[in-house]
Order: C-alpha cells, then sequence, then structure tokens
C-alpha cells in the first residue's frame, strides 16, 4: 500500500506552483485528510471545487514541495486470532 506522509525541513516558502495559494492550500487539506489520495483524485477534486484542470506532475511536485514524502509502508505481517492467544 502506498501513502504520502510529511517530510521534515521543507517549508511553505519554497513553493513554486503554476496556481494560486488556496488551490496549494487545497492540496494540502486533501492530502492531510486521506494520507492515501492519489494525485487524479486529487485533480478531481481540484476540478470539482475550483474548477481547474491542473496536471498530475503538478500536483505531485506541490506535495513534494508542501512536505509530503511518497513511499511504500513497510510489511507488517498480519497475525491471526487464534494464533494470539497460544503467545
Amino acid at each position: 500500500m502506498y501513502s504520502w506522509t510529511p517530510s521534515s525541513g521543507i517549508g511553505m516558502t519554497l513553493i513554486v506552483v503554476k496556481s494560486s495559494s488556496n488551490i496549494v492550500a487545497a492540496i494540502e487539506n486533501a492530502t492531510q485528510a486521506d494520507d492515501e489520495l492519489t494525485a487524479h483524485g486529487v485533480k478531481g477534486k481540484i476540478q470539482a471545487d475550483f474548477g481547474v484542470s491542473l496536471g498530475l506532475t503538478t500536483i505531485r511536485r506541490a506535495r513534494r514541495k508542501l512536505g509530503w514524502k511518497y513511499g511504500r509502508t513497510r510489511f507488517t505481517p498480519m497475525i491471526r486470532d487464534h494464533n494470539k492467544e497460544a503467545g
């Protein structure tokens, strides 16, 4: 499963996106609300809310510059209930 996680060291001053600051804030809010939301999902949300069609690369770039880092979740094995009771 893939998700976006906030990374440290990158501030709001580094954002250079071809859109306005309220669209960048909407990207940030959508990612905070659901960190598994894809760039395509954010694109649809921005298009519905603002009537602006952003490219997927623009959305990904804005997320990176906002401090979000894309990565796989680490593998954690599922432990079944009957194995928990036995241990």
